[in-house]
């Protein structure tokens, strides 16, 4: 398995990052819907499906490290897994039942659809380099993003996880300036 070692206290950036995409697609599928049926000068199929897939995989990878952190709490690195499979990256995690478990995705068999679709930030990202014809399963992405959100959310709020910041919007806000300047 790839892996890539970073500072403990950079796991919530893994969080804020995923975050900031989950944001951006959601506003996007707002706007999608709210101009259907109006003329446009996007496509805004292959922008959606890479800003879900992405915050999917972030939001994974997050929790990876997560579960990197709970099981070596002294360490000042942890070890964080790489790689775009949405699929392969999802059975990495400790917690991969509770999040399928989601009332989110009962209605979906998201073994079968992760398999379908566990490339689709690769892929999507360059759509202009594709010959065939392409499927994005867009409510699926949307929904297992929600939950993927929901449950990093709560332990970011609830596990009482040390992530070497006392508060993680202010360390976060703080390493923002500190790339900025």
């Amino acid at each position: 398995m790839n892996t890539k070692t970073i500072k403990k206290s950079n796991v919530l950036i893994i969080y804020f990052e995923a975050n900031t995409f989950n944001n951006e697609f959601n506003a996007k599928l707002k706007t999608v819907y709210d101009n259907l049926g109006k003329p446009s000068d996007e496509y805004p199929i292959a922008y959606l499906a890479t800003l879900a897939s992405f915050a999917c995989e972030l939001y994974i990878k997050f929790l990876y490290a997560v579960d990197q952190i709970k099981s070596n709490p002294q360490s000042c690195c942890i070890d964080v897994i790489r790689g775009h499979d949405l699929h392969f990256l999802l059975n990495q995690l400790n917690e991969k039942d509770e999040i399928v478990k989601s009332p989110l995705l009962c209605d979906y068999d998201v073994d079968k659809m992760l398999s379908e679709n566990s490339n689709d930030f690769e892929i999507w990202r360059y759509i202009y380099e594709k010959t065939d014809s392409m499927r994005v399963e867009i409510d699926f992405l949307r929904d297992f993003l929600s939950a993927l959100s929901n449950h990093s959310k709560d332990i970011v709020n609830n596990d009482n996880i040390y992530f070497e910041s006392d508060n993680a919007t202010a360390f976060a806000m703080d390493r923002v300036k500190e790339i900025l300047q």
